[in-house]
């Protein structure tokens, strides 16, 4: 369990302001956030620019511009108002620049990140204790104050304790309502909670290209029922949901009440509020006139932006296309109407996920404007958006923070008997802060050095080490009876060599393998071996020809006529050189005449190819040219199983099943030989077997020696008495 003087609940822009003025007393002052860095929200704010303060140095007319809680504020911005603001911000290196609308930004490459970096530094200077990553579950009350926070880890004693939890604005920040809760718990009111400072939703539905349109130096009105409710001038947005802007946002507290309260509310927008209804007439006629032939779209180029003119034609209940010298007054006036009172219906607000603040929270009547203590809870504080105080866009809401943050750590840290410090005091705290942080810095760059110092020595120990085993084992697997290769020291050995190691075996298959790659071995007898740098272009190795001798010679040393000679087909095997061969001199053919004659090609006429064998007897051989179609064998074929009976021919066979028609041994198969059956050749004439009655056996007849007479007979299939039948 730890103990401090002052414990800040909330990591916001008003609890890290509060924790640095409580250190400022000399307090021990802890910070609880449970996110895991600071400033979450603060870092989104003005788009990342943070608009973190109003150019308004009269803290009674700032007052007057918040919507709600001015008065009760007023007391905390005349101790720290807009002066103290920049002033404290300033001595921690943000300059501050003023722009459109009296907004403080930080300047030109400067933003949110830098505020967040300041308010930093502050906690530094005091010494504050920020515990990042810590919720914090409830209070522990006991006669009558807080004693001490209950936390997800460990619970932390507290004379003081002030809650800075912001509101439930932009949830994913962190902003969930907690102090809502703890406060309701301590007895305090709750006024009802609504978003502030968000866009809002409409029922109309304009063009896609109106999504993103900006509008500048516009009027919006809300009305209800006729009655004008709020009105503010400025910059506003067009989005796909409905409207946003800052005019919009400023009024979306009051158009939650009008739609809150029923009734039907719209708001009004006035797109030329610096022209006078008669100024607006004049400057509409000068335009038609300039363009009388283009058409109205065309025409109010020059008053309006090009994404919004359709939807302001279309309000008036004008045609687009039609030429601006037909346009009659009575459309004309309708056109000024509209520019001057362009309207939409408002039907809800975005929500707290999209708004920048809560309104509502706990009650200021029971908060000491003073001191924003609690009069219900003696050493409760509060401050920052979780009271019910809100004000418009432009720096008002967080210089509220600014204010109460700064009242509440002041107050606390009195209460416990510290004595206010000076601007003196302060500015000595913070040069002692700033002393101790560049010693550490210096101690850390010092011990940054030894350490790389350290690690340098110790690489280059190591690689000495390194070396020198290098170095050894180098030492001891050099080979001394010369140059090897490299994957010898791998205990790898080449299987071509012999155990010698020297020589390689000729004649071996691996003759024109992987060979040294420091040295080469070359064909020459004496097998001499030497590096390559040392060789010449012509001590290349020689090429082996196919002459007697098998003498070497350098390529470069041969001419084309040493080529190796062609050994053709002549007896004797003479060889000669090819270009000393001429065509007729080609490898002659041997036919397959009993004499077996060589004779080239070109000396063969047609006629004298080789002859075709038929299968009549004596083998007499003739070309194919004379032979004539009826000349082609005839063959005759026997089964071996002998003749067959009448009734089974050899039509009749192929119904039978295969291994009965050609009396093999097991069905399926055939029962002779394949040499046996008739060749492929004999039966492309369109031959068939036939069945010769006189010799009662079967014989192979050719087509054209068939006539139609002598088709053989067979049975019947349809005759009962197994005659026969009609020839075929």
């Amino acid at each position: 369990m730890s103990t401090f003087d002052v414990v800040v609940i909330g990591g916001g822009p008003a609890g890290m302001m509060a924790a640095a003025r409580a250190a400022q007393y000399g307090a021990r002052v802890a910070l609880l956030e449970k996110n895991r860095e600071l400033g979450r929200k603060l870092m989104i704010t003005g788009r990342g620019r943070c608009n973190f303060a109003h150019a308004q140095d009269d803290p009674e007319k700032l007052s007057q511009e918040y919507r709600n809680g001015g008065a009760f504020l007023l007391p905390s911005l005349q101790k720290f108002g807009t002066k103290e603001t920049t002033a404290f911000f300033l001595r921690r290196g943000l300059v501050s620049v003023e722009e459109r609308g009296r907004r403080l930004y930080p300047k030109e490459g400067q933003d949110a990140a830098s505020v967040v970096n300041s308010l930093w530094t502050a906690l530094k200077d005091g010494g504050v204790h920020v515990l990042r990553g810590l919720e914090v579950i409830s209070f522990d009350l006991l006669g009558g104050q807080v004693r001490r926070a209950v936390t997800s880890r460990e619970e932390i004693d507290g004379r003081a304790f002030i809650v800075a939890t912001g509101g439930l604005s932009f949830p994913n920040t962190g902003s969930t309502g907690d102090g809502y809760r703890w406060a309701r718990k301590a007895g305090h009111t709750i006024v009802e909670t609504r978003p502030a400072l968000c866009p809002v939703k409409i029922a109309e539905r304009f063009e896609d290209s109106m999504h993103g349109l900006k509008l500048k130096n516009v009027r919006v009105t809300l009305r209800k029922n006729g009655e004008q409710l709020d009105e503010r001038f400025g910059e506003m947005d067009f989005t796909p949901f409905g409207v946003s802007g800052a005019i919009i946002m400023d009024m979306a507290s009051s158009i939650g009440d009008a739609l809150k309260n029923g009734g039907a509310a719209t708001l009004h927008i006035d797109l030329k509020p610096a022209l006078e209804p008669e100024r607006l007439d004049a400057r509409i006629a000068r335009d038609f006139e300039e363009f009388s032939g283009d058409a109205l779209r065309f025409a109010v180029r020059k008053l309006l932006p090009r994404e919004i003119i359709p939807a302001v034609l279309i309000h008036a209940g004008l045609d687009m296309g039609k030429p601006c010298g037909e346009t009659t007054p009575e459309e004309r006036l309708a056109l000024r109407n509209t520019l001057k009172d362009f309207s939409v219906t408002p039907t809800e607000l975005l929500g707290f996920r999209h708004a920048i603040i809560t309104a509502g929270g706990v009650s200021t009547d029971e908060i000491d404007p003073e001191t924003m203590r609690s009069r219900l809870i003696p050493n409760l504080y509060f401050a920052g958006e979780v009271l019910d105080v809100d004000g418009p866009t432009g720096g008002y809401n967080l210089q509220e923070c600014w204010s109460t943050g700064f009242a509440a750590g002041s107050a606390a840290a009195e209460a416990l008997g510290f004595a206010a410090p000076s601007d003196s005091d302060i500015v000595e705290q913070m040069e002692r802060a700033r002393n101790r942080r560049d010693e550490q810095n210096r101690e850390e760059r010092a011990r940054a050095r030894l350490e790389k110092e350290a690690n340098e020595a110790e690489a280059a120990a190591e690689s000495g080490d390194e070396q020198e085993e290098r170095e050894e084992f180098s030492e001891d697997m050099t080979i001394q009876t010369g140059p090897t290769d490299d994957r010898e020291f791998c205990g790898w050995r080449d299987p071509r060599k012999k155990e010698a190691g020297s020589e390689i075996r000729e004649g071996s298959e691996h003759k024109n393998e992987f060979r040294s790659a420091r040295h080469f071995r070359d064909e020459r007898p004496e097998n001499e071996r030497r590096p390559r740098r040392e060789r010449d272009f012509d001590d290349r190795p020689r090429f082996r020809d196919d002459r007697p001798g098998e003498e070497f010679r350098p390529r470069r040393e041969r001419n084309f006529d040493d080529r190796p000679r062609s050994r053709d087909d002549r007896p004797g095997g003479e060889f000669r050189p090819r270009r000393e061969r001429d065509f007729d001199d080609r490898p002659r053919s041997r036919d397959e005449r009993p004499s077996g004659e060589f004779r080239p090609r070109r000396d063969r006429d047609f006629d004298e190819r080789p002859g075709f064998r038929d299968d009549r007897p004596g083998g007499d051989f003739r070309p194919r040219r004379e032979r004539d179609f009826d000349d082609r064998p005839r063959r005759e074929f026997r089964s071996e199983r002998g003749p067959r009976p009448d009734s089974r021919d050899f039509d009749s066979e192929r119904r039978l099943p295969r291994g009965e028609r050609f009396g093999g041994e097991r069905a399926g198969s055939f029962g002779r030989d394949r040499a046996d059956r008739p060749g492929r050749d004999e039966r492309r004439d369109g031959g068939r077997f036939e069945r010769d009655s006189r010799r009662d056996e079967r014989v192979y007849a050719p087509r054209g020696e068939r006539r139609f007479d002598d088709r053989s007979e067979r049975p019947s299939p349809r005759s009962e008495d197994g005659g026969t039948a009609r020839p075929r």
